[in-house]
């Protein structure tokens, strides 16, 4: 792949981020696998982007609840360690896309119905732990988490917009780290210069397209658009 359409790829998908609070990691990372890129190499190019976006969107004043990220560092975070701890001590990538891509698939389309929405957001409240260990699980092997999140503090906020994205740029930060510093452990190799511009990109992309962009999303618009990523995300699991 050339380097100008790596660059293409990572400025499209840091405005996505931007706005939705996913997509580097939802869209770039089969983008990239499917691109030739492999596993350890695609968390090389999109972590330090994704951290970056992340971290300036935590810095804003809409933040997410107090007890949403204690209880997310408790439950979530040390089984994102053990996700990333067993793939990268095996080098391999534990395959569960198709299981991951149909509860993804079922999830956007019961989110189409307002009425099924209530049920499935009071099922996560009901068992919100087992959940988060389960999204911890799920990212840390194979970085696709990033739809269950979105659904996880979709719910949790009852879909307001600032809220969502605050808890979905904070997972994704303290799931990142996790998972890059692991990477940098494994694979020293992968410390380069080129991170500085992974972050440059991803940083100019948000400050300059991606934050403009989020400022004039409305509400539904943004509900509809967590509704239609987590829907692609499946049907990319499911057929990639």
């Amino acid at each position: 792949m050339s380097f100008m359409l790596l660059i293409s790829v990572l400025i499209i998908f840091s405005t996505i981020q931007s706005v939705l609070g996913v997509g580097l990691l939802v869209f770039g990372t089969p983008t990239l696998l499917i691109m030739g890129f492999s596993f350890e190499e695609t968390l090389s190019i999109v972590l330090p982007a994704s951290i970056c976006i992340s971290l300036l969107q935590v810095i804003e004043p809409q933040k997410s609840g107090k007890s949403f990220r204690k209880e997310f560092n408790l439950f979530c975070l040390p089984f994102v360690f053990l996700g990333v701890y067993y793939v990268l001590l095996n080098e391999k990538n534990i395959d569960l896309s198709i299981y991951v891509g149909g509860m993804l698939f079922i999830s956007g389309a019961i989110r189409l119905s307002s009425k099924l929405t209530t049920i499935l957001s009071s099922f996560i409240f009901q068992y919100r732990k087992l959940y988060q260990v389960i999204l911890g699980l799920v990212h840390g092997l194979t970085n696709m988490g990033g739809g269950l999140l979105t659904l996880f503090s979709s719910s949790i906020h009852s879909g307001d917009k600032n809220s969502t994205r605050a808890g979905v740029a904070y997972g994704y930060l303290l799931m990142g780290v996790i998972q890059y510093g692991m990477l940098l452990f494994f694979h020293p190799e992968f410390i380069s210069i080129k991170i500085v511009l992974y972050v440059l990109i991803a940083a100019v992309s948000y400050l300059l397209f991606g934050k403009r962009l989020y400022v004039n999303t409305q509400e539904k618009l943004f509900h509809n658009s967590v509704t239609a990523i987590i829907l692609f995300y499946g049907c990319v699991l499911i057929f990639r």
